[in-house]
């Protein structure tokens, strides 16, 4: 939550309400990132790329969620905001690692590589984020992503 002033030169604020999305990563195998992502009591699945490679996860951090026109999807797409050495990071429908290109997939379902029911997955969660940023034109959205866990250490030794 934070302050805002409700007029120029008033001592008077208003308060204004963020809506906040938490990532948080669950698995990193060499092909994806798996993870949750929740605000209040919706939650659903998200695969991202592994942590490595052309175009990685997004590191750890806040971001702001916009709805921005997308010539990819001729539509408006939820899109994050500052992310440091990209642009163009979406939250969209898709499966697998093949389908992003450095972008969150959501998924209302999730396998050890892939995220199902995807498009019913986005769409609930583009109703909860546009309702929330038309309700005012000081409404803001965030997602905070987590550190992704270190990979399993593998034993390096065996019990005789």
């Amino acid at each position: 939550m934070t302050l805002a002033p409700r007029a120029e030169n008033s001592i008077s604020f208003a308060v204004v309400s963020d809506l906040i999305f938490t990532l948080q990563r669950t698995s990193v195998t060499p092909t994806c990132t798996l993870g949750t992502i929740q605000c209040g009591d919706w939650r659903a699945f998200t695969l991202e790329p592994p942590a490595t490679g052309d175009h990685p996860a997004i590191p750890p951090g806040r971001y702001e969620i916009q709805l921005l026109w997308s010539p990819r999807f001729k539509r408006t797409v939820p899109t994050l905001i500052d992310v440091p050495g990209r642009s163009h990071i979406l939250i969209h429908p898709g499966n697998e690692s093949d389908d992003t290109e450095g972008c969150i997939l959501l998924g209302l379902q999730q396998t050890d590589h892939s995220v199902l029911e995807s498009r019913d997955a986005v769409h609930a969660f583009a109703v909860k984020l546009s309702t929330h940023l038309e309700a005012a034109d000081d409404r803001r959205a965030y997602l905070i992503v987590d550190q992704p866990p270190s990979p399993f250490a593998v034993p390096t030794t065996v019990n005789a």
